[in-house]
Order: structure tokens, then C-alpha cells, then sequence
């Protein structure tokens, strides 16, 4: 064993000083066939005198053992701040925001600072002035959202058809355009029901206009198509979507004119919504309060009748309450609910619908307005009419001498309990909320006069069915038959397919079905021609239909 003096006379030398790793690791690294370097055994000269070690009878414990790992709990060897955090929160924390001393926020991804500006130490306050500022809810309102239209009352509905320049005359189901001259057909389940007269309107009005100026007019549909502010439009006008009103626009300046509203209705509508914010968040419970004690409480259904009582003569009954059409909708709903209380033929009345007692069936009032007495008006009639006609069916089948049973090319088939296609409301639809089954007496053929026989094929084409596609096509086929059979039976008469739409359109009865247009009987015509139905073929020749 050496001394430590001579330990430390070898560390000098440079040859000594290479640890036994270090050379190994030249030696593997430097080929087998190169010579050795030459290695000066000489230390250099040195300024100051070497440091003296005291001896020792032992060696330093240090010496020949494996150096440690400097400990953690030591303060001189503690690792710094930035080794201890690697994490923020579930993030991998990135290594470039220490390295810049600044911090990403999550929220508003904004850079901040976390070192001081003079002495440049580890600080929070920038971050917890960020944080106050951030965290502060935005105080910029939302757009508002697309909201539907509000249902106006009749009364708004009459003054917008009357203050419309290209309304020449209006009724309760019907429009005269003043530009093209004809009668519009409105909705026939409410009363002056405007939406197939702006339909109407917008298509007759760009008639006009495409035929002076085309390209202006595609540009202006194209800008108003991709506005969100623009609900509808038309040649002349725009309904803005934030005010609910339609906006004069003529073409040359519809650009500006619909520009300066929406700023300005913008602009309004931010202020209303600020004041209506503020005033509910003042009473809350005030709306909760009205609109349950608003909701009207559910009545039992009146008691049937007994199924053997006798109809009910129209001579007997007195005459309907003659009040006009717009004179119900003046009055409240106190003074309208006691007209219909008034009514024989009304056995119960609630808010949005009565109960008939010649049919036994609910009629669906008004939604939009409590008691409003139109739509039982219309079924008051019909009904009346339907009883009338089946009493006196009743005396013919119970004096068949005095009145004998009549040769029907198609036999009627008996009634039961469930209303045939007449019992259609006052809209034009089925009642179908009927409470209960239906009560009302059948009407059953005497012995003296039995029925004639039914058959398959009189049973399914006594009745026609136009509520749907099947049986309007069949309605298209029968009518051509009987057209070419009677009117047009001679060779030199042209059936015209506006002709044709005018005859089925004349045979409906009025605010049942929908009418026909030219579109659907020309694709009628069509299908009938490619399957040939019947024993003859029907051709489309243009605008001519043959029989052939």
C-alpha cells in the first residue's frame, strides 16, 4: 500500500491522472495497430506550491469506494424548483415556459410573467392579478338566438292583409292579388291566414321583376339568402328576424335601406335585452306565479245520451247567435264564452273546444283565443244540415209506400256508431279526440224495404278518397273516363289539361280537400299513361290529353 504522500505526487503527473475507465475507454476506442502516445513523464512547472495533507495513520474512507449520490435532504445538494415541478395540473409542463419565465393560461391563453421585474425571484402576483381579470364573466351579451314567430290574433292578421298595396280584396279564406288578378286560396283551418298569400306574392312579384332585370335580382336573393338576419324576402320587401316586421326595400336601394334597419335594429335590440335581463333578474318568481294560475283546469266530459234518443229536428233548434266574424274577437272572453253557454245545441263549453250534442263529439276551437266561436259556427251548420238530411232518410224508410226506395247506381251503406266522411270538422279534419265511443243512434233498413245487395267493387268506389296520393290519382283516372264519355266523346273536342283541373277543382266541395294544381294533374296524367289503366290508354300529348 502506498503512502498518501506519493498518492498525491502521482496525481500531479498527467500520466497518473487518467483513471483506470478513462483508459480503457481510449484503449477500445484507438485501433489495435496504432502506437502508443508519447507521454512526457516531466510535470509541468507550477506557480503555487502544492497543498499540504496531513497524515494520517488510515486513509481517507473515501478512498477506493464507489462515489454516492449527493442527498436530497442535504441543503447544499437539494435540486432546484424547476427539477421538483414537471407537471401543471394533468399537462406535461412544457419545458419553453420556464426557459422564457412566462406561463400559459388555459382560459385566454395569454403569456404571463413569474419572475419580478427588478430583482427577477419566483413570483405569483402577476399570475393572481391575471386570474382576478380572468376569470370575470364576459360582459358582452350573446346574439341573440333565432327565436319562431309569435302567433298574431285575427285582428293583426285582417290589418296586414288590408295594409298590403297588392291585396285588392280579402275574405276570411280567400286573397284577390291586385297584380295578377286572382283569388288566392288561404289555409281553411284558421281565418285570414296570410302564409300562402306572401307564398303568392313573392312568386308573382319576381315574375315581374325577372323579366326587366335578372342579374340584379340574383344578386339580391343571393345577399338576403346567406343574411341571418333576413327571415324572409320578396321583390319588395324583407322580414327582418330581430323586430318580427317586414322592411321596405325597392331594388335599386335595397342594399342601404336593409343595411341602415339591421344596424339600427341591432343596435335596439341589445339595449332590450340589458332592460329585460335586469327586470327579471329583479323578480324572478313573478312569471312562475302567472303562468300557473293562467293554465285552465281540465272539466269532465259531459254525460252521453242515450243511444235510442231521436234526432234532433233543425226546425226546433233556434237559429245561431248572429254575431260577425270580427265582432267575437272585439269582445273578451267572459262575454264569449257566455254567447256559447247560450247555445242549445252545446252541451259543455271550455276554453279551446265544446260538446256538440247532435253529432256527441268535441269541435276544436281557436288555440290562439279563448272561446272563439267561429270554427262551432261552420260545424253548428254542417252538423244541422247532416241531421236534417238523416231524419229524413228515417221517413222514407218508414213510409215506403208514400215514398219508395230510390235506384241508386251505387248502393249507400248503413251507418254505425263511426261517422262516415261527412262528420268532418269545421277545419276540414277528422275529429279525433272524440271522448269515448260514438253514441248516436244507427240508422238500420226496414224489413218492408231491404237494401239492395252491396258488392266488393260498389263499396270501394262510392266513396273518394283525395287525402291521399292513391286516391287522387284514382279521382284523376274516373273523372277522365267520365270526361271522354260524355263531353268529350266526339273526335274533334280537345281535352286540355287546364280544362281537366277545372273539373275536379268544380266538383270538390269547398274547404274539404285541397284543391288541384297543374303540376299534380300533369304527373297524374302521366303515371296513367305509363301503367294504362282500364281497357283505353290515356296519352299527353303537350298540353292535350288523349284517349286512346
Amino acid at each position: 500500500m502506498s503512502s498518501p504522500a506519493a498518492v498525491h505526487s502521482r496525481s500531479n503527473s498527467p500520466v497518473d491522472a487518467v483513471t483506470p475507465t478513462d483508459a480503457g475507454e481510449r484503449g477500445k476506442s484507438r485501433p489495435a495497430h496504432s502506437p502508443l502516445p508519447r507521454v512526457e513523464t516531466e510535470a509541468p512547472p507550477m506557480s503555487t506550491p502544492p497543498p499540504t495533507i496531513k497524515r494520517s495513520d488510515s486513509p481517507p474512507p473515501t478512498l477506493g469506494k464507489r462515489p454516492r449520490a449527493p442527498s436530497v435532504s442535504d441543503p447544499d445538494n437539494r435540486l432546484p424548483v424547476v427539477g421538483e415541478r414537471k407537471y401543471r395540473g394533468d399537462k406535461p409542463l412544457q419545458p419553453s415556459e420556464y426557459e422564457s419565465n412566462r406561463v400559459i393560461c388555459e382560459t385566454c391563453s395569454t403569456s404571463v410573467s413569474f419572475r419580478d421585474e427588478h430583482s427577477g425571484e419566483f413570483t405569483l402576483k402577476h399570475w393572481e392579478a391575471h386570474r382576478i381579470t380572468c376569470s370575470e364573466p364576459n360582459r358582452t351579451p350573446p346574439p341573440p338566438t333565432k327565436r319562431r314567430r309569435a302567433k298574431r290574433t285575427e285582428d293583426e292578421r285582417i290589418d296586414y292583409l288590408r295594409n298590403d298595396p297588392y291585396v285588392a280584396q280579402f275574405e276570411a279564406y280567400r286573397v284577390l292579388c291586385a297584380s295578377c288578378d286572382k283569388w288566392i286560396r288561404l289555409r281553411p283551418n284558421s281565418t285570414y291566414c296570410s302564409i300562402p298569400w306572401d307564398a303568392h306574392r313573392k312568386s308573382c312579384l319576381s315574375k315581374k321583376i325577372t323579366s326587366k332585370n335578372t342579374y340584379a335580382l340574383e344578386q339580391r336573393n343571393a345577399a338576403f339568402s346567406k343574411d341571418p338576419d333576413v327571415r324572409k324576402f320578396d321583390a319588395e320587401r324583407v322580414l327582418c328576424a330581430i323586430c318580427d316586421c317586414w322592411v321596405p326595400v325597392p331594388v335599386p336601394d335595397d342594399g342601404e335601406l336593409w343595411a341602415h334597419h339591421r344596424t339600427a335594429c341591432r343596435a335596439r335590440s341589445l339595449s332590450d335585452h340589458h332592460h329585460s335581463s335586469s327586470n327579471q333578474n329583479a323578480n324572478p318568481s313573478a312569471s312562475a306565479s302567472s303562468s300557473s294560475s293562467s293554465q285552465p283546469q281540465p272539466q269532465p266530459p259531459p254525460p252521453h245520451q242515450p243511444t235510442n234518443s231521436p234526432p234532433v229536428q233543425p226546425s226546433s233548434q233556434p237559429p245561431p247567435p248572429s254575431t260577425p266574424a270580427h265582432e267575437s274577437r272585439r269582445r273578451n272572453a267572459e262575454q264569449r264564452a257566455a254567447t256559447l253557454r247560450a247555445d242549445a245545441l252545446i252541451v259543455s263549453v271550455e276554453p279551446n273546444r265544446v260538446f256538440c250534442s247532435l253529432c256527441q263529439k268535441w269541435v276544436q276551437l281557436r288555440q290562439d283565443s279563448s272561446f272563439c266561436a267561429y270554427p262551432w259556427l261552420q260545424h253548428r251548420g254542417k252538423c244541422l244540415m247532416r241531421s236534417q238530411k238523416r231524419a229524413q232518410k228515417e221517413r222514407d224508410q218508414r213510409h215506403p209506400a208514400s215514398a219508395p226506395y230510390p235506384v241508386h247506381a251505387h248502393p249507400p251503406r248503413p251507418r254505425t256508431g263511426v261517422e262516415s266522411e261527412e262528420d268532418e270538422d269545421a277545419e276540414g279534419s277528422w275529429d279525433e279526440d272524440v271522448v269515448g265511443p260514438r253514441v248516436s243512434g244507427s240508422i238500420s233498413f226496414t224489413q218492408a224495404q231491404p237494401p239492395p245487395p252491396r258488392t266488393s267493387s260498389s263499396s270501394s268506389s262510392s266513396y273518394v278518397d283525395l287525402d291521399s296520393t292513391d286516391g287522387r290519382l284514382s279521382h284523376i283516372h274516373i273523372s277522365l273516363i267520365h270526361l271522354f264519355r260524355t263531353t268529350y266523346s266526339l273526335p274533334d273536342t280537345d281535352l286540355t289539361v287546364a280544362a281537366l283541373v277545372g273539373f275536379l277543382n268544380a266538383g270538390m266541395p269547398e274547404d274539404r280537400w285541397e284543391e288541384f294544381d297543374l303540376r299534380e294533374v300533369v304527373r297524374g296524367v302521366g303515371i296513367l299513361a305509363r301503367e294504362g289503366r282500364g281497357e283505353r290508354r290515356v296519352e299527353l300529348e303537350g298540353d292535350i290529353v288523349r284517349w286512346r
